[in-house]
């Protein structure tokens, strides 16, 4: 086996291409991922020939992903030797990972303004906490649950910057001499729009083609916001998720219109997109019944607006057979009543009636009733 980096080019001569060999990992005192972890943050693993460019990239990577991991002094070395067959080539990466950073101090600035409840909700779910190694994945969705509980108490301008937002520290080396303080950080996040709290203003609904005249009081009952509270950007979520029950609603859009700013209030824009109103379905349906198979098809048709206010009918005919003497033929409606009382409570009834041959000299009427 021939070390290039220690063997003359002259007189061997290379392929253009050479090919991914071995990919080894070596390490040093501790082992704390797997190969697989490993490979998975590397690019070279997943293509078929050797590229120094990606190669010098991928050790890059994985010195990346040890300080993402608390290792913020690690060392990663490289090496490469060309295989007897003159056309792969080997790949070896030396770790030594040395210690493990551990959170000392957390810290979140900026948020002394901010409301009791707010406050409450983010001292009381840490996602990090003092004493745990250090973690970046853990400390970004840390940061993310911060600022969507500053956005749902009000702060609608609440974020993190993305420089200078999270910042962590060693101690210097003076302190790391003490037991106390070696080998652990200091970790703080500095939030910035969280000195104001903001209210919802008014709702501004357009339709971008009404077709079949909604109205928007049918899109004002499945808001679960009110003009005048305090701005919440999980109900807008939740707002467009309640859409999902109205099928002759396509799409929906809850943005921000507009921000009065002396105020504080945001006004809402609601982009409704429809869909179409009448929906026919063919289908095809096998079912095994008394130790028999039958088979068939179905035609089903919707009206995704009955009688407007987003109420849903469907009617469904379905015939099956086993044989000319033995066969189904099942009729079935459905009813929607998407909004009874509030937008958390629905009322849907789907009777069926049925005729069973089970000879030609037996049949049977069945009907059935959900709801």
């Amino acid at each position: 086996m021939l070390n290039l980096a220690q063997q003359p080019l002259w007189p061997y001569s290379f392929p253009k291409k050479l090919e991914n060999g071995d990919f080894e990992f070596q390490f040093k005192a501790t082992s704390s991922f797997s190969e697989s972890e490993l490979k998975e943050v590397m690019l070279l693993p997943r293509e078929k020939y050797f590229n120094r460019t990606t190669f010098d990239e991928d050790r890059k990577r994985l010195k990346k992903f040890y300080f993402d991991n608390g290792f913020f002094d690690v060392l990663v070395d490289t090496s490469t030797s060309l295989m007897d067959d003159g056309i792969s080539i080997n790949l070896e990466f030396k770790i030594t990972e040395n210690q493990k950073y551990i959170i000392k101090e957390f810290h979140y600035l900026e948020i002394g303004k901010v409301s009791e409840q707010a406050k409450w909700e983010i001292y009381t779910g840490y996602l990090i906490k003092q004493g745990e190694p250090y973690n970046k994945k853990l400390i970004s969705q840390e940061k993310d649950r911060v600022i969507n509980i500053l956005q749902d108490n009000g702060y609608y301008h609440a974020f993190t910057a993305d420089t200078g937002g999270v910042v962590v520290a060693k101690y210097s080396d003076e302190l790391q001499k003490n037991p106390e303080y070696e080998h652990k950080v200091i970790v703080k996040i500095k939030f910035k729009g969280a000195e104001y709290q903001y209210r919802f203003g008014k709702t501004n609904i357009s339709f971008k083609n009404n077709k079949y005249s909604i109205g928007k009081d049918i899109i004002e009952r499945e808001l679960e916001y009110k003009e005048g509270e305090i701005y919440d950007k999980s109900r807008i979520i939740q707002s467009e998720n309640n859409f999902s029950k109205l099928p002759i609603i396509q799409t929906v859009r809850l943005e921000t219109d507009s921000i009065d700013e002396d105020n504080r209030i945001v006004h809402i824009a609601a982009n409704i997109l429809l869909g179409n109103k009448y929906e026919l379905t063919p289908g095809i349906s096998l079912i095994y019944f008394t130790n028999k198979l039958f088979a068939g098809a179905s035609l089903e048709h919707r009206n995704k607006n009955f009688f407007g206010a987003g109420r849903i009918f469907s009617a469904k005919l379905e015939g099956r057979i086993n044989d000319f003497g033995n066969n189904q033929i099942d009729l079935s409606f459905a009813f929607t009543q998407p909004y009874l009382f509030n937008n958390n409570m629905s009322l849907t009834l789907n009777p069926t009636v049925g005729l069973l041959n089970v000879n030609s000299n037996t049949e049977y009427i069945y009907s059935l009733s959900s709801q």
